[in-house]
C-alpha cells in the first residue's frame, strides 16, 4: 500500500492532480488510512501514468475519462482522433509562428491571419468581364432565397481566363435554412473551417487582380503556400461597403 506522497513520487504525478483525479472519477485511491489519507495500490501506478500521459499531450479530461471505460474499439478510434487533432495544432503552430515571424521582420503588408466557420455553400459558374459580375450575383440571390435558403457571405472563385478582361469565375453564397434544392446549375459545397491569410481590397472592383497579385507576391516572399483555391469574399452589403481576399494555407476538422 502507498500513501499518496509515496505514489506521487513513484509516479512524477503532483499530488494535487491526484486529488484532482480522484475527484473528478478519472484515478481513485483503492482506501483511506484511518487518518483519511489516500492510499494507493502498486498495480495502479502503471495507469495512472498512462492517462498523465495522455494530458500531458493535451487530451481534454473529459476525453481521458471517457477513454477509461470505452471499449477497445472506441479506444482505438479516440486514439486516431487526438492523432489527427494535434497534427492540426502542430500545422495551425507551425503557421502561427511563420506569421509572428513576418511581423516581428518588420512586414507593413496589411495581410492578416482569419478563420472562415464550416459553411454550406451553393456555388454557380458564369462568364463576364472583370468586375462585372454583379448581375449574376444579384439573379441568383433572388434564386436562392425564393427557394427558401438564407444568405449570408457572398463569394467569388477564379476559374479561368477566357480572354482579355473575360473570366470564369464561380459566384457563391453561404446558405443556411430550409431550402433544399438548388436553382438550376448550382453545386453545394460542404465546406470545412479554413484558417488563410486575409487582404482587404481597397479600390474598385474592377482592380482587384491588383490586390491577389499583393497577396501572392507577399506569399512568395515569406515562404507561404496555399492549401486551395484563393477566394473573394464579400461578408457584408455590395461590393464597395467591404471586400477581401483569402487563400487558404490550413483546412481544420477534416
Amino acid at each position: 500500500m502507498l500513501s499518496i506522497k509515496s505514489f506521487s513520487r513513484i509516479t512524477a504525478i503532483p499530488e494535487s492532480t491526484l486529488r484532482y483525479y480522484d475527484e473528478q472519477g478519472i484515478l481513485s485511491p483503492r482506501g483511506r488510512a484511518e487518518s483519511g489519507y489516500r492510499i494507493y495500490e502498486a498495480d495502479q501506478i502503471l495507469p495512472a501514468k498512462f492517462l498523465y500521459s495522455l494530458r500531458l499531450a493535451s487530451v481534454p479530461m473529459a476525453d481521458v475519462k471517457g477513454y477509461q471505460a470505452a471499449p477497445p474499439e472506441r479506444q482505438q478510434a479516440a486514439l486516431t482522433r487526438w492523432h489527427q487533432e494535434l497534427g492540426e495544432r502542430i500545422a495551425w503552430l507551425t503557421l502561427a509562428r511563420q506569421y509572428i515571424d513576418g511581423v516581428r521582420d518588420g512586414r507593413k503588408d496589411d495581410v492578416n491571419l482569419q478563420v472562415t466557420p464550416p459553411e454550406r455553400v451553393a456555388w454557380f459558374v458564369h462568364d463576364a468581364p472583370i468586375g462585372t459580375f454583379g448581375e449574376h450575383y444579384m439573379r441568383r440571390h433572388r434564386e436562392l432565397t425564393a427557394a427558401g435558403f438564407t444568405i449570408t457571405d457572398s463569394y467569388f472563385e477564379w476559374v479561368a481566363d477566357l480572354q482579355p478582361g473575360w473570366v470564369r469565375g464561380k459566384v457563391g453564397y453561404t446558405v443556411t435554412g430550409k431550402g433544399n434544392r438548388l436553382p438550376e446549375g448550382g453545386e453545394l459545397e460542404e465546406r470545412p473551417s479554413m484558417l488563410t491569410l486575409s487582404l482587404e481590397h481597397r479600390a474598385p472592383i474592377a482592380e482587384i487582380r491588383q490586390t491577389y497579385t499583393r497577396l501572392f507576391a507577399y506569399m512568395t516572399e515569406h515562404g507561404w503556400e496555399a492549401a486551395g483555391p484563393s477566394l473573394e469574399r464579400y461578408p457584408v452589403g455590395p461590393p464597395e461597403v467591404y471586400v477581401e481576399v483569402l487563400i487558404p494555407i490550413l483546412y481544420l476538422g477534416r
